[in-house]
């Protein structure tokens, strides 16, 4: 009972801060190449000096949760497929610039709950920097290639009676 109260609860957190963040984006076929094209075509303007007369922190942080929204789309759609081709499009932001985007497709990869994630996760760790985030890959490789648990019916052991 306990255990549908929290589930409920951090549904209705997760639900609120996704309500919370910045307006969903529309195009839902194919995100990634969308993805890719929105940030090939913000290049050459910062290339080219059209943003120069704001100040170059504010387009940085526009951009920067602009790529976290994007990336959070792309990966909470393929992580709730639960397919192996949900490996396929998040692997990309395992080796992403921005730590938050890393930290969302780790969280991607473990909740599509895929083995074949394993090797991705292992080859994406090794090119890491930081020892710390390079043995959190690993673990989570580790973890992904566990064996399923078999549940019994009942347990032995009668449970104790709290008076």
């Amino acid at each position: 009972m306990l255990g549908v109260v929290v589930a409920l609860g951090a549904l209705f957190v997760f639900l609120l801060r996704r309500q919370s963040s910045s307006p969903p984006v529309e195009v839902k076929a194919s995100p990634a190449i969308s993805i890719r094209h929105e940030a090939v075509s913000r290049k050459p303007a910062a290339a080219t000096g059209a943003g120069a007369d704001s100040s170059p922190a504010q387009p940085t942080a526009v951009d920067a949760a602009a790529a976290r929204a994007e990336a959070y789309v792309v990966i909470d759609d393929a992580s709730t497929t639960y397919d192996e081709r949900a490996v396929a499009a998040i692997a990309p932001y395992l080796a992403h610039a921005d730590l938050e985007i890393r930290k969302m497709a780790l969280d991607g990869l473990l909740r599509a709950g895929e083995v074949s994630a394993a090797p991705v996760l292992r080859a994406a760790g090794a090119k890491l920097t930081d020892p710390r985030e390079a043995t959190t890959y690993l673990d989570a490789a580790d973890y992904l290639e566990l064996p399923a648990r078999k549940r019994s019916k009942k347990s032995a052991a009668p449970s104790p009676m709290l008076r």
